[in-house]
């Protein structure tokens, strides 16, 4: 078969295979480096960094230690931690009150906690032998209640707090000077429809500690 022309340049159908039958392959220079021993990479440590604002917003340092806590085998054991708490936290913002006045000349934020306690019936009595428990050491000086029956019980005997009223006696001035008085207000077992006086008293409370004892707007929502 004769061979096709165009455009002044020759194409056979064997031209590709007689050139790569008759190209042999260069062949391959030998190396002169000297293969280095394999080294298994060094496995690089995982370094994750997360902003503490990202998981709780103002969040704050503190001591483990707070964390490691005892279970109360009893009513009695539960208030005994309740006040051993209740204590300390009054003592250290106290401390740190002191702290920041002498330093700036400015108070810090005033101290607001809350506790839980488990309580068999919402009696009166019961609810009075709970504050007598759980606020006892004298950290505490005013009860607020909001029940007007448990400000006014009194069988479960003296105590160390030296003012137990109702909260619509508190907020008229009877019976305690919020403004005046010494160590921290209790608010105790006062109900959602009752928040308006309740954040009236911790107003009217200044610079005290202001504790939630088993406040009922703590849990609204969780049933």
């Amino acid at each position: 078969r004769s061979p096709a022309v165009r455009a002044g340049v020759t194409w056979s159908p064997m031209s590709l295979a007689a050139l790569a039958a008759h190209v042999a392959p260069t062949a391959a220079r030998p190396s002169t480096r000297v293969p280095s021993p394999s080294v298994a990479p060094v496995p690089r440590r995982t370094s994750i960094s997360v902003s503490r604002s990202t998981i709780v917003r103002n969040a704050v340092e503190f001591d483990t230690t707070e964390m490691a806590l005892t279970p109360p085998v009893s009513r009695e054991d539960s208030f005994a931690q309740a006040s051993e708490a209740i204590t300390a936290v009054c003592a250290k913002r106290a401390k740190k009150t002191g702290k920041k006045r002498k330093s700036t000349g400015k108070a810090v934020a005033p101290t607001r906690v809350a506790v839980e306690l488990p309580l068999a019936s919402d009696a009166p009595r019961e609810i009075r032998a709970m504050v007598v428990g759980a606020c006892r050491g004298g950290a505490v000086g005013t009860a607020v209640y909001g029940d007007a029956a448990a400000a006014q019980e009194t069988s479960v005997g003296a105590d160390d707090i030296r003012e137990h009223v109702h909260i619509d006696d508190a907020l008229r001035g009877v019976g305690c000077d919020l403004a005046m008085g010494n160590g921290a207000v209790a608010l105790v077992g006062v109900a959602d429809d009752q928040l308006s006086s309740a954040l009236r008293v911790a107003e009217l409370a200044g610079a005290r500690p202001v504790v939630g004892v088993n406040v009922e707007w703590f849990h609204a929502g969780d049933g």
